[in-house]
């Protein structure tokens, strides 16, 4: 698979649309009027299976990021667009977007630890050991960190032990290039200072340990279509696009 193509830093679209969207199915009885409805969950052993089978998709959750961009341009910065849509060649492309639509910053208690490790600063053990000694406490700038997660649920280590809301609801994480998450359930670290979120949408590979992203997210998506370049030109010379826009998903 191809890399994906870069997005230009100053191109922005005017108004912007990026949700996680849920693939469900309704049936409805036209008698009684009851209705049926049915999402794929998350299922491990079937994201096995469709590895080994070579099934994209098998027994996988359905919920994913949708977005819809909308642009009204000049001429420079129209050609941008247009280069980057040529690059694309429809469906078959990847690009990772800015996560324009998410919270910028988080809202809990996670945007605070500077102030809190800066309280405590360098203290030491009766062993000369001290909070860097790799037991997932912090000091200085603090060091959030990703632990792992698999399905709905995401595990981090560094916080202040018994601390409550230090990822609040909506706030977004990234896990990885193009790969982010907003939690939808937070509750309070443990002892060493460990939490587990729920969060949307699944998380379908493996997460590496490493450091909590929580700016400068992106999104990796492809064109729903082979008319994304497909727009109109108007004096004097503005340029307008809609594009389209799905996560990718292996």
């Amino acid at each position: 698979m191809s890399d994906p193509v870069s997005w230009p830093v100053d191109l922005a679209p005017h108004r912007a649309t990026l949700a996680v969207a849920t693939l469900s199915a309704v049936f409805d009885d036209p008698l009684s009027a009851a209705a049926q409805l049915r999402a794929r969950p998350y299922d491990p052993a079937g994201a096995r299976l469709a590895a080994i089978a070579g099934v994209d998709g098998l027994l996988r959750s359905a919920d994913l990021w949708v977005a819809e961009l909308w642009f009204d341009l000049d001429a420079p910065a129209a050609a941008w667009l247009d280069g980057v849509i040529a690059r694309l060649r429809g469906p078959a492309g990847r690009v990772r977007i800015p996560a324009w639509t998410v919270r910028p910053t988080p809202a809990g208690t996670l945007a605070g630890m500077d102030g809190y490790a800066a309280a405590v600063g360098p203290t030491r053990f009766d062993d000369a050991t001290g909070f860097s000694d790799g037991g997932a406490f912090f000091e200085g700038a603090g060091t959030p960190r990703v632990a792992g997660g698999r399905g709905h649920r995401l595990t981090l280590e560094g916080f202040w032990p018994f601390a409550g809301g230090v990822l609040a609801e909506g706030d977004a994480v990234g896990v990885g290039p193009g790969r982010v998450h907003v939690v939808g359930a937070a509750g309070a670290t443990d002892l060493n200072g460990r939490v587990t979120v729920w969060l949307a949408p699944t998380v379908r590979s493996p997460v590496p340990r490493g450091p909590l992203e929580t700016a400068g997210l992106t999104v990796e998506v492809r064109p729903t279509g082979d008319d994304i370049g497909a727009g109109a030109t108007r004096p004097p010379r503005r340029t307008r696009r809609r594009l389209a826009l799905v996560e990718v998903v292996s």
